[in-house]
């Protein structure tokens, strides 16, 4: 596949369903540094929850919503879903501020 494994990243998410919008509030954490190898291996174990470390160091969550539409090819389907988010954008106007997003940004696989 022409790609490599750097490290396992835990994300904690909690989520909630309003209608048709599915809300995911999430971050994520790093397995504390595995001190006897050298080069970075998947785990057969996960480590305790409490020596999770915070992915920045800021440690922010994250909030997204999305919809799932029937067709993401029948373009009356999409538009349907991007009406019902940018309604929940509006909602939330002044408490958080949606963007949309690369569905890119959150792909997880490291090219070589």
């Amino acid at each position: 596949m022409r790609f490599r494994f750097t490290k396992e990243i835990i994300q904690e998410c909690h989520r909630f369903v309003l209608g048709n919008v599915v809300f995911d509030f999430s971050r994520y954490l790093q397995l504390p540094p595995n001190e006897t190898e050298s080069t970075p291996s998947i785990r057969s174990r996960l480590p305790a929850y409490e020596s999770l470390i915070p992915f920045d160091t800021e440690n922010k969550w994250v909030l997204m919503a999305s919809v799932l539409v029937f067709n993401g090819n029948n373009p009356d389907h999409m538009q349907k879903g991007i009406d019902e988010l940018m309604t929940v954008k509006t909602d939330f106007e002044g408490c958080f501020d949606f963007q949309a997003l690369d569905r890119h940004t959150f792909d997880t696989r490291v090219k070589l």
